[in-house]
């Protein structure tokens, strides 16, 4: 079984064909502005056709209905905690009770990346394991020998155990378990010192994302936080650029939310077809001459084909634990 804090460095970075991300299509709307009306799939394609950084804020209750981000070629991540900060792809699916989450106001502090060749000073390393709740000569811990630094990863002493060998300060060789690897990534334990500084989670999941909010179904939000919460997101929410697809306190320009059902489709039918794309079976059959089944989604004899605004190529889907392939270039180096 792999261990999802190494790095294999023989992932890929494209699919098995080797082919880039595909076109996103026709271009989003530019934030701020309410467009009321849309189905899911419209309000789908405006979030991941956007330029840059973004984030669909949606209920608890309808977040894995955006589960097919990836038919528009984008990778997507879903709910991140400080664990896959730094791997979180661009575009963001929140649900509103995430967040609201207490969060750090320097997320990267709670990663510690070691990758062969980087620098880690001895003293700094040895302060900033403990703080991770791996103390020297303890179990879980840290053993000193030589050039080499032992973390055991439990209580057991025969347990778990991450295998860092130093030339200097320079890291040249890296153990998990015996087995060799280029990279680990190392989150501190939960009841480690380093999440009782003062003042370290008084931020908010939301606030520490950037890009554009595009608001699934705002209406809905007042069952799913409490009074002071909710108080906090609008006013949040006024200094920020927003996409909202629904009613809501904030003073929004009224957009054109007309859309072509055939424009907001993922590309050919063939990478579509038995995916739910909230789309009315009386419209899809007048405007594609296709009928969906009686579960929503397309049949699968449907003709081949590229329909309006076609991509060409499949994407990266959302993820709650982020895949080698899309992450972020991994770079060593303490928590600055």
């Amino acid at each position: 079984m792999s261990d999802p804090h190494v790095r294999n460095a023989d992932a890929p970075a494209a699919d098995a064909a080797g082919a880039a991300p595909p076109s996103t299509g026709a271009a989003s709307v530019a934030p701020p502005v309410r467009l009321s009306g849309l189905p899911q799939v419209a309000r789908l394609a405006h979030f991941a056709r956007h330029d840059g950084p973004a984030v669909l804020l949606t209920t608890d209750e309808r977040r894995d209905r955006f589960g097919d981000a990836g038919l528009f070629g984008v990778a997507c991540s879903v709910d991140p905690d400080v664990d896959e900060w730094t791997t979180r792809a661009d575009k963001v699916i929140l649900s509103l009770p995430h967040a609201l989450r207490p969060f750090p106001r320097r997320p990267e502090q709670y990663r510690l990346s070691f990758a062969l060749g980087s620098a880690y000073p001895r003293d700094q390393l040895l302060d900033t394991l403990a703080s991770y709740g791996y103390p020297r000569d303890d179990a879980p811990g840290v053993q000193v020998q030589g050039d080499g630094v032992s973390v055991l990863l439990s209580d057991d002493p025969d347990g778990p155990r991450l295998r860092l060998g130093f030339f200097g300060d320079d890291l040249d060789e890296i153990r998990v378990d015996g087995r060799e690897a280029e990279a680990y990534v190392l989150s501190p334990r939960r009841d480690a010192p380093l999440f009782d500084e003062e003042g370290a989670w008084e931020a908010r999941v939301l606030e520490a994302l950037p890009g554009t909010v595009f608001l699934d179904v705002p209406e809905l939000y007042a069952g799913s936080a409490s009074e002071a919460d909710a108080a906090w997101l609008w006013q949040h929410l006024g200094g920020r650029e927003v996409v909202s697809f629904g009613r809501d306190p904030l003073e929004l320009p009224t957009g054109d939310p007309h859309y072509d059902h055939a424009s907001v489709l993922p590309g050919p039918l063939e990478r579509v077809r038995g995916r739910r794309l909230g789309l009315a079976p009386g419209r899809l059959r007048r405007h594609l001459g296709l009928a969906l089944r009686a579960d929503g989604t397309l049949p699968v004899r449907a003709g081949a084909g590229s329909v309006g605004g076609a991509l060409g190529q499949p994407g990266v889907g959302p993820r709650r634990h982020a895949d080698a392939g899309a992450r972020r270039p991994a770079r060593g180096g303490l928590p600055q």
